[in-house]
């Protein structure tokens, strides 16, 4: 059921999250400068095709978060909340709490540093296929 209502859970959590950042740094942090992320890998990969349940409705997933902010001492803040939050979101039509959660990691949230974007404003059209190397290869040599 979880499973099933994720296409609907995760909006509403990151809508959640939005007002908690607002809420957790008095203001200090703007929900806008701080993305949470879910990516969602592996549907009923554990036994793959040798699943007896292999036609039931999906029934394992496994689903990674990331939170990147301007810096890492408020990702790793939002990181802590999102993490318990998420695995308690209420979900209108099951009863109880998901309790079939598990964190591959312990603590669940593990600091990877500065994010770098790359971006190439410009492309080179060599006349042969050796040109920019030689070119390269001429600016670098001593």
């Amino acid at each position: 059921m979880v499973i099933e209502r994720l296409p609907k859970l995760l909006p509403m959590a990151k809508e959640y999250f939005r007002a908690k950042i607002r809420d957790v740094f008095g203001g200090a942090v703007d929900p806008d400068d701080v993305v949470v992320d879910y990516r969602l890998y592996g549907r009923d990969a554990v036994l793959g095709p040798r699943d007896p349940d292999r036609g039931a409705p999906v029934h394992e997933l496994g689903v990674l978060i990331t939170v990147t902010a301007p810096t890492q001492a408020v990702a790793h803040a939002v990181a802590t909340f999102v993490t318990h939050a998420s695995a308690h979101l209420p979900i209108p039509e099951y009863d109880g709490l998901a309790s079939t959660i598990a964190y591959p990691f312990s603590p669940p949230e593990t600091d990877r540093g500065p994010v770098y974007r790359f971006t190439l404003h410009h492309v080179v059209v060599p006349e042969t296929p050796h040109e920019m190397f030689s070119t390269v290869h001429e600016e670098v040599a001593p």
